[in-house]
């Protein structure tokens, strides 16, 4: 694998683990409209999908425009709690980024997430330096492996793979054609891959000093 030039990666499962905070933002929102309340199997099953697909799954109560509008209110009450509060960072992250950028190998991230999430993960992260791009699927209306294109497209990357843990992750690398790494330790089961991680710093074992 030391042909590749850059590692895209999921974030909600890959990089971190964020179920619980969000659980409390949504349903001080559910609550404020008197809605049933999110549970946390819902929230974690909804975990890798867009914004549309997540509305409707949390306020199954509502027409969709409705429930586009409170998600969208939840959205953002997280995104502030988050760069507060923040979340589980896997066991290992940083210092595997650490590796993989004195390897050579540039990152980033690629979420079907909306405006303020990854950002909010950076700034309680303090990784923010590690990674040269990154997109938010739902901000752009973009699916997952558009995002990847044109994240390979915007910064001449001509070989590049997708980390994430869902079968949805799983699809987007299939469909931008470029490998998929299964993060085995996150939310989903995943049959198909090229490889699998047990936890986060196996990708030292994958990722070699790239050769020029």
């Amino acid at each position: 694998m030391n042909n590749v030039e850059a590692i895209m990666f999921d974030l909600d499962g890959t990089l971190w683990d964020v179920i619980m905070e969000t659980y409390k933002s949504v349903n001080i929102i559910a609550q404020k409209y008197h809605l049933n309340e999110v549970t946390l199997e819902t929230i974690k099953k909804c975990m890798g999908m867009n914004n549309l697909e997540c509305a409707t799954n949390y306020l199954p109560e509502l027409d969709s425009e409705d429930a586009l509008n409170i998600f969208k209110e939840m959205v953002d009450l997280n995104n502030q709690r988050l760069k507060e509060y923040g979340g589980i960072i896997y066991d290992g992250v940083k210092e595997t980024l650490i590796e993989l950028i004195k390897r050579g190998y540039k990152l980033g991230i690629v979420s079907n997430c909306g405006d303020g999430y990854i950002e909010a993960f950076l700034d309680y992260s303090n990784l923010k330096d590690y990674f040269s791009f990154y997109l938010p699927c739902s901000k752009y209306n973009l699916s997952k492996d558009a995002a990847i294109k044109k994240i390979m497209n915007d910064n001449n990357i001509k070989s590049s793979v997708y980390v994430g843990d869902t079968q949805k992750d799983e699809l987007a690398a299939l469909n931008a054609q470029i490998p998929f790494i299964y993060a085995s330790y996150g939310f989903g089961k995943v049959d198909n891959y090229d490889y699998k991680l047990e936890k986060f710093a196996d990708l030292l074992k994958i990722f070699k000093e790239r050769s020029n």
